[in-house]
């Protein structure tokens, strides 16, 4: 049996189990809370958050309805880039954990931990009653802890037996498992090697960005990242002689790129980039960031989407995730999120890398990012980006193995016109793509190690409709390469008669090459999906068949000398 002692305990752990589980949050709730309507002023905004002392505030309807929340770090961004008289609601969270009065309060510390989210609204019936934050999660701790008598001490105005308050627990997973039965055993000598490394220089390394998010949708990557928190190019370098490799280093980014040693018998990974944990601001939006040296969470927090703002730890504590703003959680949800709401005023281009995700994946952008989207577009962010920076994001989006989708659904948010006001996604374009998806699957096939840029038949398949001056313009602004940009006009010029000529009744293989081979292969892929998409030419289609698998590999062996000896 039990101690008398022991019966007290156990009734008193029993009880505070309970407590965990019915503790409602409006016990624990500040009240009354001041609020915002959705057309005041960032700047107005501001003055009220430094005016009450408070570091959020809800933006209601003008009937009181609750529509998102205004929080400091969103406002003090928003005034750094001159947003000043743009309306709260441009900036304000929506996608946000609200409670009601009765929710437990192990349920919203649950979702405050697990969403990174500093403040909860509770809402009786979509009207803002109270707010929960940090604040007020500490303060529900420190009264859950006992006093030296030994006892709970009660908080103000309730019962003793309802102020026992869990700790929270952040929830962390261990992939040390998972690493050592994945990857391959070179791989995984590699982060060996980076492990003893980071210890003897007492330094914290992490596997960060594209990888861990494959990693965790079981999709193989060998593009690695490590991130330093510390010296990142000078570990870089101690890690480049480590392995007898070739590095560069890039001193304003504070990363060293190292090319992979065939030694290594990683052939799947050509190099590693090591850098060091940075945090970036921009002086002003579309900018280019400026670095500084910061933690792991703040190297994190610079990134695009919670999908790629995840971590394992190398070193310490081996195969540790870290994860602090829910990207997990969104790629189960299967979710594109943006980490705060000014990620698209600092970066615009953030858009185009969210369109191209959402259709790899198979994902949704969130209805909040699609807000923030369609804000980038009313301040007219886009208009102020560089062609070259404009044009990369488009070359990546049709490297993608289904392009159509990618550029559909930049159709779909009307971000087609600042790449040229007239530029549609309209036939034939979409028909031609599938042609061209089949043309450049069968090339790959028949030419294992062309290396085709894939993206220049879809380029010219989708802006031929511009016209040939408009296009060669649009092309060298976008900052396309110049040895295409300076063919692809007299290649537009020449492509009808090219094809007229192609599908003439009598052609010799020696015509038929030289018609084709004073183009990049790209273009001439392309006159072959032309000629696909239309019967009447077919013959066309069969001789530049011939060249590229034939004809274009036909060196000539007969040499000077030899007519000379004939």
């Amino acid at each position: 049996g039990l101690t008398i002692v022991e019966v007290e305990q156990k009734i008193h752990d029993l009880l505070q189990e309970q407590a965990k589980t019915w503790l409602p949050i409006k016990r624990l709730m500040t009240t009354p809370v001041r609020t915002v309507e959705p057309n005041t002023t960032i700047k107005q905004t501001e003055r009220l958050m430094t005016q009450y002392e408070v570091n959020a505030l809800p933006v209601v309807s003008a009937k009181g309805g609750f529509m998102g929340l205004a929080t400091r770090e969103a406002v003090q961004k928003a005034l750094y880039h001159k947003l000043a008289t743009h309306p709260i609601e441009h900036i304000m969270l929506r996608d946000i954990f609200a409670a009601t009065p009765g929710t437990p309060f192990d349920e919203v510390q649950q979702h405050m931990v697990e969403r990174n989210q500093r403040i909860v609204p509770v809402l009786d019936h979509d009207q803002v009653v109270g707010i929960f934050s940090r604040t007020d999660l500490l303060r529900a701790m420190h009264q859950a802890l006992p006093s030296q008598a030994g006892d709970v001490e009660p908080s103000a105005g309730a019962a003793p037996s309802a102020t026992v308050v869990p700790t929270p627990t952040l929830r962390t997973s261990n992939l040390h498992k998972q690493l050592a039965n994945r990857l391959p055993p070179p791989l995984l000598t590699l982060l060996q090697t980076i492990r003893t490394l980071a210890d003897t220089q007492e330094v914290a390394a992490f596997l960060v960005g594209g990888f861990v998010r494959d990693f965790l949708m079981n999709i193989p990557n060998f593009d690695l990242d490590v991130v330093v928190e510390g010296d990142g190019i000078g570990f870089g370098k101690a890690l480049a002689q480590e392995l007898k490799a070739e590095w560069t280093i890039h001193e304003r980014f504070g990363t060293v790129s190292i090319t992979i040693p065939k030694a290594l018998n990683i052939p799947q990974m050509h190099h590693l980039d090591i850098a060091t944990a940075r945090t970036e601001y921009y002086e002003y939006p579309t900018a280019l960031p400026t670095v500084e040296r910061s933690s792991i969470k703040k190297d994190l927090y610079r990134r695009d989407f919670t999908i790629n703002a995840l971590a394992i730890r190398l070193n310490r504590t081996p195969g540790e995730l870290l994860d602090f703003f829910g990207g997990r959680r969104d790629i189960k949800d299967r979710i594109v999120r943006v980490l705060h709401s000014l990620s698209f005023v600092e970066d615009p281009t953030r858009v185009f890398r969210a369109i191209r995700f959402e259709q790899r994946f198979g994902f949704q952008i969130s209805k909040e990012t699609q807000h923030f989207i369609q804000q980038a577009q009313t301040m007219e962010l886009f208009h102020r980006l560089s062609g070259v920076r404009l044009g990369n994001e488009l070359i990546h989006i049709l490297e993608e193995p289904e392009p159509a989708k990618g550029i559909q659904r930049l159709s779909q948010f009307k971000l087609l016109t600042f790449i040229h006001p007239k530029l549609q996604w309209k036939e034939p374009a979409p028909t031609f793509f599938a042609s061209g998806e089949k043309i450049l699957a069968w090339h790959e096939v028949e030419n294992a190690r062309s290396g085709t840029e894939r993206w220049l038949l879809y380029a010219l398949a989708w802006f031929e409709s511009l016209g040939k001056p408009e296009l060669v313009k649009t092309w060298k602004r976008l900052g396309f390469p110049q040895r295409i940009t300076a063919t692809v006009g007299e290649f537009l010029q020449a492509q009808p008669t090219l094809l007229r000529t192609l599908n003439r009744k009598h052609l010799a293989p020696s015509e038929i090459y030289d018609l084709l081979t004073p183009w990049p292969k790209e273009l001439v892929l392309f006159l072959m999906a032309k000629a696909q998409s239309k019967p009447t030419i077919h013959a066309a289609m069969e001789r530049i068949r011939d060249y590229l698998t034939t004809f274009q590999h036909v060196a000539i062996t007969v040499t000077g000398h030899d007519l000379e000896d004939m």
